[in-house]
């Protein structure tokens, strides 16, 4: 685990999936949690998921890249913590993860973050 890097892929394993056969009740939540992270399963496309979600939701930032851009300037989590998110989360990954995020219907409006 310490070897990992933002880019790696958080994997499911196939073989525990029986131990949540019982929970049927989540199986639509399941299903649509998985649409909408495909594509976005290593730890950096999750946190750009999570925090664009956070920015729209919470914060009630814009769904634009220089909306983004400005929000994560303003990240509660601390300077140290905006600067490395805007590092990391190039023009192409937030227009990406705004994509993604717009095109995710979900049934409520309650933030995944």
């Amino acid at each position: 685990m310490g070897n990992a890097s933002p880019f790696d892929v958080i994997w499911f394993d196939d073989s525990k999936k029986d131990k949540v056969a019982d929970a049927k009740i989540y199986q639509p939540a399941l299903e649509m949690t998985a649409k909408l992270i495909a594509g976005f399963e290593s730890p950096l496309g999750m946190e750009v998921l999570a925090t664009l979600d956070w920015l729209l939701h919470k914060e009630g930032i814009s769904p634009e890249r220089n909306a983004v851009r400005m929000g994560l300037d303003a990240w509660a989590g601390g300077q140290k913590a905006a600067e490395r998110k805007q590092r990391l989360f190039d023009d192409r990954l937030i227009e990406l993860a705004l994509q993604r995020l717009s095109s995710y219907k979900a049934p409520s409006t309650r933030c995944i973050a």
